[in-house]
């Protein structure tokens, strides 16, 4: 902070000093020399998902700061989408939709929508889980022929419940 009163991160780890040494250990990522942006969003959303050690509340707090990093970054988003959904509070429908819709709507605004199937699956799935059948079969029938071989066996699982007889 005396060499940069303005750094944020500086500040966010000293006014963690007291937390459990976890926390401490998680906080570290902020000493790497990687700009905020989509490869620290990244780098944290990454982090969020291999930390299997870590709280429930640590690795969602995690996909969120990825979002603050790097607000366009669609993987965090997906990520928090799916934390939302499985969260115990009545908010948290709401939350996981809101964040599945604004991943596709990132991926679709790329030059190359790569992660376009992907986000379409958390879409649909996070429709599905509230109660939201017809507008999941759209999602799930404009994804699934984009979907590659690893994600075509979760969108004909997802999509199978939802087809009329």
């Amino acid at each position: 902070l005396r060499l940069d009163p303005n750094e944020p991160m500086a500040r966010v780890n000293l006014a963690r000093k007291g937390e459990t040494a976890l926390d401490r250990r998680i906080d570290l990522r902020f000493l790497a020399p990687i700009p905020a942006g989509e490869q620290m969003a990244a780098w944290t959303n990454n982090l969020a998902t291999a930390g299997r050690t870590y709280r429930p509340e640590d690795r969602l707090r995690l996909s969120a700061e990825a979002t603050q990093l790097d607000p366009t970054y669609a993987k965090a988003h997906m990520k928090l989408a799916t934390f939302y959904l499985g969260a115990p509070s009545p908010e948290s429908n709401e939350m996981a939709l809101w964040h599945a819709r604004r991943a596709v709507e990132l991926v679709r605004e790329t030059p190359t929508p790569a992660d376009l199937p992907l986000s379409l699956l958390v879409l649909g799935y996070v429709l599905v889980q509230t109660g939201q059948p017809e507008e999941a079969r759209s999602v799930l029938a404009e994804g699934k022929p984009l979907a590659s071989r690893d994600l075509i066996g979760q969108y004909q699982s997802l999509a199978a419940p939802l087809e009329t007889p």
